[in-house]
């Protein structure tokens, strides 16, 4: 559906709780059975036959696809980390029928979080709520109901379902934008000054600065970025060397999917504490949702000479690696983070992690089907790896 796909920048995440499904999916080779119902002339376009009579998706699809452990109920997202936020498209079928209800409503709430403003939910029929998605607006499509996320129109209390579109309507519908507003991408962020008329003229007073920091931090988790952003943008113009509230309004922006205004609230963080590795793995993440992977990796890497020992660092770069598919880079990356965990028990929690404990790292790392292995000549680092899973077993 899309012509000029390859000035795109397209992500299909693909996640599952059960790692052997994962690795049978990575491998993309389907028999007959698979392709039942399936529109004819789509397995001979994207798929090539094998000698054993089974078919494998062609490279050009596969390489667009990140397959990664994630378990619904439990994982904290959406987090860049997991590339879980700033969805444009989240497809959960046949899923919600094993949990419990009260699972679903938190499940639902996370992925309406997860998702653009104008993102689209869409679930198997047996699975549309009258009830379960009223943050979303339900449209009418023939033969489907999908899940729209408008905060505009679900904030004036207008949740319905809409008319089913005619088919000249159908037609004249863009297709799914994958992309960032190119209207914020554009957009230059300037210090909000209109916002200092709104504070009080009495002098600062630290202890209220904390206060309303700890406010814009819980609004940040709760998923309140609107309210999040205002006061967070008032605190940063009061004060443009608070590197603190710069890298949280920059993290707020970020899951909007506001790249151009996170980027430049991302740069007045580093400005204001060049010596915090934290800073640039915030700028180096906004870069990679960017596009922009050579900047990204060099934020990185100034962030590993500032702190070598830094976890999150060596994680991202292996993941640029891997998605580079730069086989040997990644592993020994992702093999630092297993060496750097051996100090952590399984249940602490990592710092800049959102919340994921070091035995959760390992299991992410390890789900990555043909990434971790090293070749068998480097005998050192395999019985580094061999050790650190049975340590995290």
């Amino acid at each position: 559906m899309i012509t000029d796909v390859d000035d795109w920048q397209i992500t299909v995440l693909a996640t599952d709780i059960n790692r052997q499904f994962l690795e049978k999916a990575a491998d993309g080779i389907y028999g007959e059975w698979s392709f039942r119902g399936v529109p004819a002339g789509v397995r001979e376009r994207y798929f090539a036959k094998k000698a054993n009579g089974r078919f494998e998706i062609v490279p050009e699809v596969k390489r667009l696809v990140t397959f990664s452990y994630l378990n619904l109920t439990e994982d904290r997202y959406p987090s860049p980390l997991s590339n879980t936020n700033t969805m444009d498209l989240i497809l959960c079928r046949n899923v919600f029928m094993y949990f419990s209800w009260e699972r679903v409503k938190q499940v639902v709430h996370k992925f309406h979080l997860s998702l653009l403003d104008g993102g689209w939910l869409i679930v198997s029929p047996c699975e549309t709520s009258h009830v379960l998605y009223r943050q979303f607006v339900a449209v009418n499509f023939p033969d489907a109901i999908l899940y729209k996320k408008d905060s505009q129109q679900i904030s004036v209390g207008s949740h319905q379902r809409l008319e089913v579109p005619t088919q000249a309507s159908l037609e004249s519908i863009p297709p799914l934008s994958f992309r960032a507003d190119p209207e914020s991408q554009s957009r230059i962020v300037e210090p909000l000054k209109e916002s200092a008329a709104l504070d009080s003229p009495e002098p600062k007073n630290p202890e209220s600065e904390a206060a309303l920091y700890s406010k814009c931090q819980l609004l940040y988790e709760q998923g309140s970025y609107e309210q999040a952003a205002e006061m967070l943008s008032r605190l940063v113009a009061r004060d443009s060397s608070d590197g603190k509230a710069a890298s949280l309004l920059a993290r707020v922006y970020a899951n909007q999917g506001k790249l151009a205004e996170a980027s430049r609230c991302a740069e007045q963080a580093v400005a204001a504490d060049r010596m915090n590795p934290s800073c640039h793995m915030l700028q180096a993440t906004i870069l990679q949702e960017q596009g922009a992977v050579t900047e990204a990796t060099r934020a990185l890497e100034r962030a590993l000479y500032l702190d070598p020992d830094l976890v999150l660092a060596h994680f991202a770069l292996g993941n640029v690696a891997r998605r580079q598919e730069k086989v040997l880079e990644a592993a020994r990356h992702f093999n630092n983070v297993r060496t750097l965990l051996s100090a952590y028990p399984p249940e602490q929690v990592l710092p800049e992690f959102d919340g994921m404990t070091a035995g959760r790292l390992i299991e992410i790392i390890c789900s990555t089907a043909g990434v971790t292995a090293l070749p068998k000549h480097d005998q050192r680092t395999t019985k580094t790896l061999t050790w650190m899973d049975k340590n995290f077993s």
